[in-house]
């Protein structure tokens, strides 16, 4: 359903997914690595970010770094769902990182400042003693 090119079709196989996330946790996982669904990546980043196994923290980090603006914004999504102390301070490493372009890079930092808030002085200085 989910690679269905109708929208309804679509949607009505992410609704389908949704209650029982946790069960094809593994199975979205592995859909993601598989670039015939590039075009639903960002849909299953988003399911996978409802999930509450722990194998799923990885893969939210991973994608939170993608160059796919769809795939970063549902990662950090999902780590915000999650609202744990792994989660959060991925999100905190982010504020950090560089992409290839500037452009990109500003865009980031932006959507991450406008998810968790500008940084705190103790962010700061934690920093410094990483």
């Amino acid at each position: 359903m989910m690679r269905n090119h109708d929208p309804q079709t679509m949607e009505d196989g992410f609704h389908t997914l949704l209650p029982k996330v946790d069960q094809v946790l593994d199975d979205l996982i592995a859909a993601l690595d598989d670039p015939i669904n590039s075009i639903i990546a960002d849909v299953l980043v988003e399911l996978i970010g409802d999930s509450k196994r722990p194998e799923a923290l990885p893969v939210l980090i991973e994608n939170l770094y993608s160059e796919n603006r769809g795939r970063r914004e549902w990662a950090m999504l999902g780590l915000l769902h999650w609202n744990t102390k792994e989660s959060r301070q991925a999100l905190r490493d982010a504020r950090h990182f560089e992409f290839p372009s500037p452009v990109m890079t500003a865009e980031f930092q932006e959507l991450i400042e406008r998810a968790i808030g500008p940084e705190q002085v103790w962010e700061k200085r934690n920093k410094r003693y990483r």
